[in-house]
């Protein structure tokens, strides 16, 4: 899904990454949880994190959620 007014995209797994980060996952857990290594976790995130321009993980995921990303 996209923000309208600016055309942000996340992809999928970025979506999924932030997803679990709301639920208060760590990285371990979630690339336990979908396959893939932490690193790729972590690079999914910080990813995220640029695109919707939050300073933290966890000012992106409340970005994200208040434009209705996840």
């Amino acid at each position: 899904m996209a923000d309208q007014e600016s055309g942000l995209v996340l992809t999928a797994r970025e979506k999924e990454c932030l997803a679990y980060l709301a639920q208060g996952l760590r990285c371990r857990a979630m690339a336990d949880a979908m396959g893939i290594t932490v690193k790729t976790v972590e690079k999914q995130i910080e990813s995220a994190r640029k695109k919707v321009g939050a300073k933290t993980r966890e000012q992106a995921v409340a970005i994200a959620v208040a434009k209705r990303l996840l």
